[in-house]
């Protein structure tokens, strides 16, 4: 029995040393630069997968952003594990399966009876003072203008930096707009 039981101890312990490979979660400037965008998104499908109430937040709390960007780094630092090397040096892996507005931006469906001429100029700012306040704060700028035979459409480019899903519900505030589909 204690010959059973000191094989136990032994196999667990060689289980463990093995199962953990040290490394620093410092986020070295490279890893921060180059996976912004997918630390941001990873962040956001994390308030979501957790349903927080912070999904409603159009500014990504920077809790979850630290969370994301250190275990990022733990794996980037982790330079003893070879698939490290394939991930971030040779392949140089993002994280391109999430919502595709991540990425480049809305197209949104536009009535062009109001403030919203200015948009068909390709000019941001319409002189609504609610609309222009969400442009600027969120960094939108309006990309193209396009007049089709179903509608009015305008392409929002947007950065990385927000949770989509909560600035969609903040566009679809307004009656003259509409998120149709995603550029």
């Amino acid at each position: 029995m204690k010959q059973f039981f000191l094989l136990f101890v032994l196999i667990s312990i060689f289980n463990i040393i093995e199962a953990q490979v040290p490394s620093s979660c410092t986020i070295p400037p490279l890893l921060a630069n180059k996976y912004d965008r997918d630390i941001k998104q990873l962040a956001t499908n994390r308030l979501f997968n957790l349903q927080s109430p912070d999904t409603a937040l159009v500014r990504i709390p920077q809790v979850y952003i630290d969370t994301i960007s250190e275990g990022l780094a733990a794996i980037f630092n982790a330079t003893s594990i070879s698939e490290r090397d394939s991930v971030f040096n040779l392949y140089c892996v993002q994280n391109r399966n999430g919502w595709p507005g991540d990425y480049v931006g809305f197209i949104v469906k536009v009535d062009t009876s109001s403030w919203t001429k200015s948009w068909q100029n390709l000019i941001t700012i319409t002189g609504d003072p609610d609309m222009d306040t969400i442009l600027t704060r969120y960094n939108l700028k309006i990309t193209n203008f396009y007049k089709w035979s179903f509608g009015n459409f305008a392409t929002l480019s947007v950065d990385s930096s927000w949770n989509k899903f909560a600035l969609i519900i903040t566009i679809k505030c307004y009656p003259v707009l509409s998120v149709d589909q995603i550029a």
